[in-house]
C-alpha cells in the first residue's frame, strides 16, 4: 500500500485503508521496518519506502487488478476522509484524481482530473492544471455520462484548458 501510494503514507491514513486489525497492521509494519523496507522518520507520522527503486520494484511486483484495488481503495478513503490528506488542497487534488485514474474507475477520475485542475489554477500551478485538464479531455470522449459527471460542461473544460496552455506560452496547445 505505501508502494502504490507513491509517498510517505501517514499511519492514519494506512491504518483507515487496511483490511487488517490494529494488532496486525502493527505487526506487518514492525516487519517492514525492522527488514529496512520501510522506513519512519522520528517526530513524524508515517511511514515511507526506504528507496524510490524499492518502490518502483514493490509496485512492479503487483499484479495489474491488485494495482487497481489498491489505488482505488486509497482514492475512496480519500475521498471519504479527505481530512486524511496530507499536504496542500492542489496535492491532495491531483494524488486523489491519480488513484481514481490509476483503478481505472473513469466516471470518479473524470470528475477528480477537473477538480485537480481547478485546485491547481487556484495554487497558479498552470502546467498542473493544464495536465489535469487535458486528461479530463481525454476522459471526457471514454465517459458516457461525462456532462452529468464532471463539475464543469466540456467548453468551459476546453476553455480552462486554453486559457492554462495560453499562461504557459503554449500558443498552438492553447489552439
Amino acid at each position: 500500500m505505501v508502494a502504490v501510494a507513491g509517498r510517505r503514507v501517514s499511519h492514519r491514513l494506512l491504518a483507515a485503508v487496511a483490511v487488517l486489525t490494529d494488532r496486525q497492521l502493527d505487526g506487518a509494519l514492525r516487519e517492514a521496518v525492522a527488514s529496512q523496507l520501510l522506513v519512519t522518520r522520528p517526530g513524524q507520522d508515517g511511514y515511507d519506502v526506504r528507496h524510490a527503486l524499492l518502490r518502483e520494484v514493490t509496485d512492479a511486483d503487483l499484479l495489474p487488478g491488485e494495482r487497481a484495488r489498491l489505488h482505488a481503495r486509497l482514492a475512496q478513503t480519500l475521498t471519504g476522509r479527505p481530512e486524511l490528506a496530507d499536504g496542500p488542497p492542489v496535492v491532495a487534488a491531483a494524488e486523489l484524481a491519480a488513484h481514481w485514474d490509476a483503478a481505472g474507475d473513469l466516471e470518479r477520475a473524470l470528475p477528480a482530473a477537473v477538480e485537480a485542475g481547478l485546485a491547481a489554477e487556484r495554487a497558479y500551478a498552470f502546467p498542473e492544471a493544464l495536465r489535469h485538464y487535458e486528461r479530463a479531455l481525454e476522459l471526457w470522449a471514454r465517459v458516457p455520462q461525462a456532462a452529468e459527471l464532471a463539475p464543469l460542461d466540456r467548453i468551459t473544460l476546453l476553455d480552462r484548458a486554453a486559457q492554462a496552455a495560453h499562461l504557459l506560452d503554449e500558443y498552438p496547445r492553447a489552439v
